[in-house]
């Protein structure tokens, strides 16, 4: 172990991780000195809370608490970049967990400076990092799923569809069988997500409010706040 791995673990004896999220509502003083609410992203998707945490950090931070880690909640804010490295360091964390959305932390600058400093963190010290910027890249793309199909904890009618022609000859055949799930390649916060069922054949199962197209096929958009993907094709799953 490093220096700064068996300082951490002389002080508490176990393992300590930073379970680093963003978008938090958070206290602060406004000019005349008074406490006043402000959200640091206040873009917060639907994958949070009205407090800005992502529903399974307080889960994950806890689940780790309570199998002997040391674990604490840490809110990155863009403005407080400095402040946030140096906490990091000094408190001699043998890991960070990083709970934030490739793309969520505004403006992409904003992004850059914090994905450049998990980097140098996994580099130039003993921090462990989990959702380092190589791992997005290989895991954020839904082809993961695909290749983890035949897995325990995988589902081995999932398919990968690359054109139009493709996704409507994949869905037509499912459809026949179960509804499902269509996915854009990439993100996680739930927006580009529909659930698609034959109408008539599926509807007990489903049980839930449609919205009907034109053709004999319903459906739903789980969060798709923007909509954008609707049109495309390119590596969608279903």
């Amino acid at each position: 172990s490093s220096s700064s791995s068996s300082s951490s673990k002389d002080i508490h004896g176990t393992y300590k991780i930073a379970v680093v999220g963003y978008g938090h509502v958070y206290e602060d003083l406004d000019e005349d000195g008074e406490s006043t609410k402000v959200k640091e992203n206040v873009n917060i998707s639907m994958d949070k809370d009205k407090h800005g945490y992502r529903y399974d950090s307080v889960a994950l931070t806890n689940g780790l608490i309570e199998n002997g880690i040391y674990a604490v909640r840490v809110d990155y804010k863009p403005r407080e970049h400095d402040a946030f490295k140096q906490y990091v360091i000094e408190e001699k964390f043998d890991a960070i967990l990083v709970r934030i959305n490739p793309g969520q932390i505004t403006p992409h600058s904003n992004q850059e400076r914090f994905d450049d400093l998990m980097e140098e963190l996994e580099n130039k010290t003993d921090i462990l990092i989990f959702g380092n910027k190589a791992s997005l890249r290989n895991m954020g793309s839904k082809i993961a799923l695909v290749k983890i199909r035949k897995l325990a904890c995988g589902l081995r009618d999932t398919r990968a569809y690359y054109t139009k022609k493709e996704m409507e000859r994949g869905l037509k055949k499912g459809l026949k069988v179960w509804p499902r799930v269509l996915k854009q390649n990439r993100g996680s916060t739930g927006c580009g997500i529909w659930l698609v069922w034959l109408k008539g054949k599926h509807d007990r199962i489903m049980n839930m409010n449609k919205i009907e197209d034109s053709d004999n096929n319903n459906t739903s958009s789980s969060n798709s706040s923007s909509g954008s993907g609707s049109g495309s094709y390119s590596s969608c799953l279903g």
